[in-house]
C-alpha cells in the first residue's frame, strides 16, 4: 500500500483512492506526518475539530480510526489485532515504511540530488 500524501490525501493498493470523508482524511494525514510515532487522541481530536472538540471527541475518534482500519487492512479478521493503525498507550500509531509515503521519497530524491551537486 502506497500513500499519495502530496495534493489530494490518496491511499493506493493498486487504485487510488480517498480513504474517507474530511475526518478520515485529516486523521490520516497526522498519523503519516508522523509515521511510527505515536499520536495522541488529543492531538487527533485537535486537528479534526480544533481547539474546542466536541464532548464526545474521544468515541468518535475512534469510530474514524475503525473505518480507517477498514480501509487499510481490509483483509483483517474480526478478532485480529491491527498491524497497520495499532493502539497505542499514547494514542495511535501508524506502521508504514516510511518510503511508502509520497513525501518521504521526494525528501529523499531532494537529498539525493543536493549532495550530488
Amino acid at each position: 500500500m502506497q500513500f499519495r500524501d502530496l495534493g489530494p490525501l490518496l491511499v493506493d493498493d493498486g487504485v487510488a483512492r480517498p480513504p474517507g470523508g474530511a475526518r478520515l482524511s485529516t486523521v490520516l494525514a497526522v498519523l503519516l506526518s508522523r509515521v511510527g510515532e505515536p499520536v495522541g487522541t488529543a492531538t487527533l481530536a485537535e486537528a479534526v475539530w480544533g481547539a474546542e472538540p466536541p464532548a464526545r471527541a474521544g468515541k468518535v475518534l475512534e469510530s474514524h480510526v475503525w473505518r480507517l482500519r477498514k480501509v487499510l487492512e481490509p483483509d483483517r479478521g474480526p478478532r485480529a489485532l491491527p498491524t497497520v493503525l495499532q493502539t497505542d498507550p499514547l494514542g495511535y500509531r501508524l506502521v508504514v515504511a516510511p518510503d511508502r509515503l509520497d513525501s518521504h521519497r521526494l525528501a529523499t530524491a531532494a537529498d539525493a540530488a543536493r549532495a550530488s551537486l
